[in-house]
């Protein structure tokens, strides 16, 4: 219970206080307490038996088969591996919000909402992201042959957890001119309703499977469809589904709501500022995004790795959105509608998420407040 009290008070700080140094340092110990030291969350078991007996898994992506061997050669126990390497990716994400963001509390506040809570489930997927945000990092400050840099770090990403190559649509959002949200919504319902109605039948996986065995892949097909069906029932790839499609939505919702204030501030400008340009280009920038990622939202009923793709990039999100005007106040402290309107959103999306399936409260969620390592 004290965990859960101090993440609830953390959270509504960073919320209040969002350029705080101090409250800055407390958030990134105090989130390396729960990552670093979870041990009953429902992934744990799997991990566990990959560090402590690697030969099982072979075909594991290969980075992180040597950070494990690393591990093992040090002599380091699985729970020591986990807090050093919790330590070394979540200090690189520290690095990139303080970079990146005017308000990093603002920041670290929504992420602890969501999707923080997941990520220490989802560990390797935390690894992974992060490399990717490092990676969007570069794209954005435009360095020369960051296109080419951007890919290699998705690629590096992706020898930690394979989903992360679905990132390099990033690219494809960033060099994309004219870019119509409704249509691409439009087809991905329309494909996200076929496939679900084709789902009871066999004609989906025969098809699939077919085509991923002319390529050599038809094991790894079955095998991943297999690992899907065990761990989501169809009911709850349906929850997935529509509650991704939500925060989708959404923030699409939001960032149009952004564009319109902020292109008018910088219409009204009597100075040209450059900043206020910029962001507006990136909220275009992350729209584009946005829209991207949701083409693979069909996708989900054959990975669970499908349902995570929005997670790892809603940390950029927070970013750009920490930056606009119409999201933060003069007034050191005071919270403007905007900000409590995106942050009641990410509460009631969890809570929703949190209701609609049981398993990811009882196993994800509560496990990390009431079974630490340091709190036993």
């Amino acid at each position: 219970m004290t965990l859960l009290v101090s993440y609830i008070i953390i959270v509504l700080l960073n919320l209040k206080f969002q350029k705080s140094r101090i409250l800055y340092a407390i958030d990134f110990f105090f989130m390396w307490l729960l990552m670093g030291w979870s041990y009953n969350v429902a992934d744990y078991p799997t991990y566990l038996l990959r560090y402590t007996h690697p030969e099982i898994y072979g075909t594991l992506e290969p980075l992180y088969v040597i950070l494990q061997n690393g591990g093992n050669l040090l002599g380091l126990d699985y729970n020591t591996f986990l807090a050093c390497m919790a330590f070394v990716f979540l200090l690189i994400r520290y690095i990139l919000v303080k970079l990146m963001s005017m308000r990093p509390n603002y920041v670290v506040g929504l992420y602890l909402l969501f999707p923080f809570v997941m990520d220490i489930t989802q560990i390797r997927m935390f690894y992974a992201t992060t490399i990717v945000l490092l990676g969007i990092f570069v794209l954005v400050k435009n360095y020369k042959c960051s296109d080419i840099l951007y890919a290699f770090i998705v690629v590096l990403a992706t020898m930690i957890h394979a989903a992360c190559i679905v990132y390099l649509l990033v690219l494809f959002a960033k060099h994309v001119k004219d870019f119509n949200t409704s249509n691409y919504l439009k087809g991905c319902i329309l494909a996200c309703v076929v496939f679900y109605i084709l789902l009871p039948t066999n004609i989906l996986y025969d098809s699939l499977a077919y085509i991923s065995g002319i390529f050599g892949f038809e094991t790894k097909f079955i095998e991943t469809v297999f690992a899907t069906g065990q761990a989501y029932k169809f009911t709850h790839k349906i929850t997935y589904m529509l509650e991704i499609m939500l925060f989708f939505c959404v923030m699409n919702l939001i960032f149009r709501r952004a564009i319109r204030s902020q292109s008018a501030i910088c219409d009204t400008e009597k100075i040209e500022s450059i900043r206020k340009y910029k962001d507006l280009e990136m909220l275009y920038f992350c729209t584009k995004v946005n829209c991207s990622l949701l083409i693979i939202l069909p996708l989900a009923w054959f990975s669970g790795d499908i349902y995570r793709i929005q997670h790892g990039i809603v940390m950029f999100f927070y970013i750009v959105i920490s930056n606009l005007d119409n999201f933060r106040s003069a007034k050191r402290g005071k919270i403007k509608i905007n900000q409590l309107f995106l942050s009641g959103f990410i509460v009631v999306f969890m809570l929703l998420f949190l209701i609609g399936e049981p398993s990811l409260r009882e196993n994800v969620f509560l496990p990390v407040f009431f079974e630490n390592g340091l709190f036993r």
